[in-house]
């Protein structure tokens, strides 16, 4: 079974401990981007399966995750910034574009 994360806010990821995943706490206002793309590359080399990232957080290194996005492993899915910030759709349009990618079309619309 491959390992998953879940990378953000703590308020909006604490609930993801209770289901025996890790988490890793950052805070979007403090962290700097460098820090939180160091974050994303230190769970890809120790071989995680799934991060999960708040859009929060997601919003300052979209860069970093680009470049895994044509990558098997990690699979990185953006979620909600339910708490500590707006959400900005970015979650919604990633998964958007995952299905159309595995399904070849937009069956989401």
């Amino acid at each position: 079974m491959h390992k998953i994360v879940v990378i953000g806010e703590m308020n909006d990821i604490y609930g993801f401990k209770g289901l025996g995943v890790e988490i890793s706490v950052r805070d979007s206002k403090l962290d700097t981007a460098q820090e939180l793309a160091d974050c994303v590359k230190k769970f890809c080399c120790k071989g995680y399966g799934i991060i999960y990232i708040t859009e929060s957080i997601a919003g300052k290194i979209a860069d970093e995750i680009l470049t895994y996005q044509d990558r098997t492993k990690p699979a990185i899915v953006l979620i909600p910034s339910a708490i500590s910030g707006p959400n900005t759709g970015l979650g919604q349009k990633n998964l958007r574009r995952l299905v159309e990618k595995a399904v070849g079309s937009d069956i989401l619309k």
